[in-house]
């Protein structure tokens, strides 16, 4: 059985499988026998529940409502990581997915095209989309 983490903070977690483990150069860490399985499930269990809790993390400061610096009208409400729409914009669907690139990034798809946006933590935190408008959350 092959098990392994895709995340770099589980890096820290080292198994004592009693030498039966070896790690690959395509993989973080090999699981050879039933021993080291038994012992692997928890720890990558704990790794996968840490990546997730540190996405919430990184979402925690988009909460609240958006609105667009060039005419103040509302966008809608970032909730969790998702854009819940305001009903002006007429939008096919109430709700999109914003996905974290990276600590300055996101990235979301509107009408069948992907907008970047570049996060800027001033005073009020603002996202700089790659189609020209400004978010402002207020």
């Amino acid at each position: 059985m092959w098990c392994f983490s895709q995340s770099p903070a589980c890096r820290s977690f080292p198994l004592d499988c009693s030498g039966h483990c070896a790690p690959r150069k395509d993989q973080e860490l090999i699981v050879v026998s039933d021993a080291c399985d038994k012992q692997a499930r928890p720890r990558l269990a704990a790794c996968q529940a840490m990546s997730l809790e540190a996405s919430d993390r990184f979402w925690d400061g988009f909460q609240g409502s958006w609105y667009r610096v060039e005419d103040n009208r509302c966008v809608g409400e970032i909730y969790g990581n998702s854009m819940i729409w305001h009903a002006q914009w007429n939008m096919p669907e109430a709700e999109s997915v914003l996905e974290s690139l990276n600590e300055d990034t996101v990235l979301q798809e509107v009408k069948g095209h992907v907008l970047l946006g570049r996060i800027r933590r001033d005073a009020q935190m603002t996202i700089l989309w790659s189609d020209g408008d400004v978010w402002l959350l207020k």
